[in-house]
């Protein structure tokens, strides 16, 4: 199943034949949810404050992060925006992230 029709432009930090659509949904997620202090570094603390908000877990700790949350600690933005499009296969996740966020917003 993909994830949307367009291809990503050339200069992007997407993967090859990541969807534009898509990876402009994980760019705002890095961007606004998840990069708090907008340093261009996911820090640890950032990643178990994202997972405490997704999870409605609001003790979660470190050690409760999932493999994948833990892997995009101490990443570049940029890496991790890579990190996040190559795990991607359809914008259900990122649909579903980004609508909770903008939920909670209202």
């Amino acid at each position: 199943m993909g994830c949307g029709a367009s291809t990503q432009p050339a200069d992007s930090n997407a993967p090859a034949g990541t969807p534009a659509s898509r990876q402009a949904k994980v760019d705002r997620i890095v961007d606004e949810f998840m990069d708090n202090d907008g340093d261009g570094d996911i820090t640890q603390e950032e990643c178990v404050r994202f997972h405490q908000f997704l999870s409605g877990d609001s003790n979660a700790k470190v050690g409760d992060l999932p493999g994948d949350t833990k892997e995009l600690i101490g990443m570049k933005s940029a890496d991790a925006k890579k990190k996040i499009a190559s795990m991607c296969d359809d914008d259900d996740k990122l649909d579903f992230i980004i609508k909770k966020y903008e939920k909670a917003a209202k």
